[in-house]
C-alpha cells in the first residue's frame, strides 16, 4: 500500500498482484477437495439445477469475497491498521453475539469477561478516534485513473499512531 511510485495505490491492483500468490497457496487444498468432490460422496449431481445453483452460490461467495478484499484494502488506506484489526474485533463480538442469540450458545464467565473487555477497549478507541481525530493527508489518495494515480505517503512521512507504534 506503500508502494504508490509501482502503482500499486489502487486496490484493484492489489488483487491483480496478489491473486496468483494466493491461487497458488489453495491450490493444493483445491486439488484434495475436488478429489473428494467427484467421489461417490460428494457433489455428483444429475439435476442441471442442482449444479446451477451450487455454481450461483460459489460466484456470490468468490464475489462477496473479492469486495471484501477491496474494501479491507480502503479501509486500511484510509484509516489504520489498528482500525482495521479492532472492527475485526467488533465482528468477532458480533458473531459471538449472533451465537447466543440464534443458537443459544452459553458463555462462561471467562469468556462473558473477555466479551466485555473487548467492547470497553473499542469503545476506549472510538472516543479518543473522536476526541482527538488524526490530521488530514497533505494529498487525498486518488483511486481514479482518470485523475492519475496520487502518492500515498510512507509510513515514514506520517504523524500519527502508527509511527508510534513503530519508534518503540
Amino acid at each position: 500500500m506503500q508502494k504508490s511510485e509501482l502503482g500499486l495505490s489502487n486496490p484493484i491492483d492489489m488483487v491483480y498482484h496478489i491473486q496468483p500468490w494466493m491461487t497458488v497457496s489453495l491450490l493444493p487444498l483445491a486439488i484434495i477437495m475436488e478429489e473428494i468432490a467427484a467421489s461417490e460422496y460428494g457433489f455428483r449431481f444429475t439435476d442441471t439445477n442442482d449444479t446451477l445453483y451450487m455454481w450461483g452460490r460459489v460466484m456470490f461467495g468468490a464475489v462477496l469475497a473479492f469486495f471484501m478484499e477491496v474494501s479491507e484494502y480502503l479501509v486500511v488506506c484510509y484509516t489504520s491498521s489498528l482500525t482495521f484489526s479492532i472492527a475485526g474485533v467488533a465482528k468477532e463480538i458480533m458473531t459471538l453475539s449472533l451465537a447466543v442469540y440464534v443458537y443459544n450458545e452459553h458463555l462462561s464467565t471467562i469468556n462473558l469477561m473477555g466479551l466485555v473487555l473487548c467492547i470497553i477497549g473499542i469503545t476506549f478507541h472510538v472516543v479518543l478516534k473522536a476526541m482527538h481525530p488524526p490530521k488530514p493527508l497533505q494529498q487525498p489518495i486518488s483511486l481514479s485513473p482518470a485523475e492519475g494515480y496520487q502518492k500515498v505517503p510512507l509510513l515514514s512521512d506520517m504523524d500519527g499512531e502508527e509511527q508510534e507504534i513503530y519508534s518503540r
